[in-house]
């Protein structure tokens, strides 16, 4: 672009946490000095506050109450209207603009990501987030014949599978959804109440505390959360062998074994980083990407080292790279280099790996933080293993 927008505006558009690096992309490559950002978004609950949590270490973020008075300048009327549409349908908008560049944090972070693992020198922070707890173990939510009975309820008709591709990894999703079997929807509601009820006892792990602090004592947590959706995935050779590491959008995620480990299946086994090194993978693959959309090559040093970060947690990075014109604050343009850094699983690395696989008897559950926790499972090497997937979020 030849020049810089005064103004871009979104509505609803942060809902997926999976596409907030792109929307990111889409405003540091349009906002100039001067160029306001208008986001008018429902109100999710922690989708909405940790969307622009994240966002403020780049952008200023002004909750506005009121559009007459920073929309003036454009049209008195339009804000009055706009006003009145997020008051019908409970929503809010801000207004972001871009700060300056902090050489000293960038410097900062660059110092953070060469420490790699080493925890010595973590700010205050990281070493809370360190020690406190992203995960817990749910034993006996299900016994082995309500297992095989939920699965006899969804294994009928081998086209109720869902065999589209996952937008996260790109593979065929296979898993069923399970609305339409009536006996299966009435086990999920009681294991939702058994899931609650057992998390709770565990005292969520500490999970509310470490996230929400005051939500956590003075109140009903139970009441605070509700089962958003619910799926059963299928792992087999020759159709989805595993799932590269990644994030989910929810408050809370619960994989709950349906299958029997070295009976039913061999390999599968769910891997999950906690949260300093879920903290750690997430810093490093945005320095991926700033690092080649600043100097275009994948052979520097610095990338070199970034990447031999993500192979000592067990991971194998795959970059790639597209071209796009990107216009400059005095009107110039020039092809920039845009890339995306998808993580799978190092199969050489089988001792980082082992260390972080959590291994759960049929019938168990584990519940972890859903975004901001990286999660995976390794290729199946024999036989079929059934997960039921449930995502939970404020309510």
């Amino acid at each position: 672009i030849s020049t810089y927008p005064d103004l871009i505006i979104t509505a609803d558009c942060i809902y997926s946490r999976e596409l907030w690096p792109l929307l990111l992309r889409v405003f540091r490559a349009y906002s100039g000095p001067k160029t306001k950002i208008l986001m008018v978004e429902g109100i999710r609950g922690s989708v909405t506050s940790d969307f622009f949590e994240k966002v403020k270490a780049e952008f200023s973020v002004v909750p506005v109450e009121s559009l007459l008075q920073p929309l003036s300048s454009y049209s008195s009327s339009s804000s009055q209207c706009i006003s009145k549409i997020l008051h019908l349908y409970n929503a809010q908008a801000y207004i972001l603009k871009k700060k300056k560049s902090k050489n000293m944090k960038d410097s900062i972070n660059r110092q953070r990501l060469r420490r790699g693992r080493d925890t010595e020198g973590l700010d205050k922070e990281e070493k809370e987030e360190d020690n406190s707890a992203s995960m817990i173990q749910l034993h006996g939510i299900l016994t082995q014949n309500e297992c095989k009975e939920l699965l006899g309820s969804v294994c009928k008709e081998e086209q109720e599978w869902n065999m589209d591709v996952d937008s996260v990894d790109g593979f065929p999703q296979d898993q069923h959804d399970v609305y339409g079997c009536p006996s299966a929807i009435s086990l999920i509601k009681q294991i939702d109440l058994r899931v609650q009820a057992a998390a709770a006892a565990a005292g969520w792990g500490g999970m509310f505390q470490r996230r929400f602090g005051a939500i956590s004592s003075g109140r009903n947590n139970n009441a605070a959360v509700r089962l958003v959706g619910h799926f059963i995935r299928r792992y087999s050779a020759g159709r989805r062998l595993g799932f590269r590491p990644h994030c989910d959008s929810s408050l809370f995620t619960v994989n709950l074994a349906l299958s029997k480990a070295s009976v039913d299946y061999e390999g599968c086994d769910l891997v999950v980083y906690n949260a300093i090194e879920s903290k750690r993978i997430s810093q490093t693959v945005d320095a991926i990407e700033k690092e080649t959309k600043m100097k275009g090559v994948f052979s520097s040093e610095k990338h070199q080292s970034l990447l031999l970060l993500l192979q000592q947690m067990g991971l194998k990075p795959t970059t790639t790279t597209t071209s796009t014109t990107e216009g400059g604050g005095g009107g110039e343009q020039g092809d920039v280099q845009m890339s995306s850094v998808k993580l799978d699983f190092d199969q050489h690395s089988k001792e980082m790996l082992r260390r972080k696989t959590v291994n759960l008897s049929q019938g168990d559950a584990l519940m972890h933080e859903g975004h901001g926790i990286y999660h995976g499972v390794t290729s199946i090497t024999k036989g079929t293993r059934f997960v039921l997937i449930l995502f939970y979020d404020l309510a």
